[in-house]
C-alpha cells in the first residue's frame, strides 16, 4: 500500500511540473524593440513593438504596423499586462494583442483590429 502512495505522489508531482510554464524569463529582458511581421489571409506586413516598461505585470509601450488599415503607418501607444506564464495582453484604441513569450528573444500571437485577426511574430532587436 505504501508503494502505491509513493507512486501516486510521484505521478502527481510529474503532472504538476508538466503544467508549469514551459519557459522561465526575466520580465525586464522583454523591455526593448521587437521587429517582425503580421499575416492574415495572404496579406502581410511589417510589425514593430517597443516595450518601454514592465512594472508589477503592467506593460507600457508602442506599436507600429505597416498596412493599409486606418491606424497603420504611425506609432501608437499601447499598454496592458504580462502574466507570470508569459502572456502579453496589450491594447489601444485600434488593436488588441494577445502574444505569447516563446523566449526572451521571440514573441508570437495574434492582433485583432475589430475586423481581422492577424498572426504576429516578432524577434527582439539586439
Amino acid at each position: 500500500m505504501r508503494i502505491f502512495t509513493v507512486l501516486f505522489v510521484l505521478c502527481l508531482l510529474v503532472f504538476v511540473l508538466a503544467l508549469s510554464p514551459a519557459i522561465a524569463f526575466d520580465s525586464q529582458s522583454l523591455v526593448g524593440e521587437w521587429t517582425g511581421d503580421w499575416q492574415y489571409s495572404g496579406l502581410s506586413g511589417k510589425f514593430y513593438l517597443t516595450i518601454k516598461s514592465i512594472n508589477d505585470g503592467k506593460v507600457k509601450g508602442s506599436v507600429f504596423v505597416y498596412s493599409t488599415a486606418r491606424y497603420a503607418n504611425r506609432e501608437l501607444p499601447i499598454s496592458g499586462t504580462l502574466t507570470s506564464d508569459g502572456v502579453l495582453s496589450l491594447n489601444n484604441d485600434y488593436l488588441r494583442l494577445s502574444l505569447n513569450v516563446i523566449s526572451s528573444s521571440h514573441i508570437e500571437g495574434t492582433s485583432w483590429d475589430g475586423l481581422y485577426n492577424a498572426n504576429v511574430k516578432v524577434d527582439k532587436l539586439k
